[in-house]
């Protein structure tokens, strides 16, 4: 069986945030303010999930890029939910549309629109919640 080294991600600009119990790993791309982090605290509440105690919590800005995969067997990571992301950011190679479930590493993946949008947008809020009815199905 072929083993691949992953580089080792140092010199992290933003802390990781919260106890991520539940192995979900929430990335956005911009800081929350305010009313965007009450909406995130919602979503998460809505499928049984507190964000400081089963979520880790983690703001990659535009021009960064982390290995997902060495976080992923790093923080026993089982759901990776983005909000603002593009696929390229976490180091996954291949092409996924907002709103597309997909799996990497035995980790489930969805990239969502920012955060900032999914406040402000009725129909963003519901394509994400029919996404977050079908991992907890």
């Amino acid at each position: 069986m072929a083993k691949f080294l992953i580089p080792e991600v140092s010199n992290l600009e933003i802390p990781l945030h919260g106890k991520g119990k539940k192995g979900w790993m929430v990335c956005c791309a911009s800081p929350l303010n305010e009313t965007e982090k009450t909406l995130l605290e919602k979503i998460l509440k809505a499928i049984n999930l507190d964000l400081e105690e089963d979520c880790y919590l983690y703001i990659l800005p535009a021009h960064n890029r982390i290995q997902s995969s060495q976080w992923i067997e790093q923080y026993k990571l089982t759901y990776w939910l983005n909000f603002g992301l593009q696929s390229d950011q976490l180091s996954l190679h291949i092409q996924s549309n907002p709103y597309e479930i997909f799996q990497f590493l035995k980790c489930t993946f969805l990239l969502a629109e920012p955060l900032s949008k999914t406040a402000e947008d009725q129909e963003t809020k519901k394509k994400l919640w029919h996404c977050l009815k079908s991992l907890n199905s």
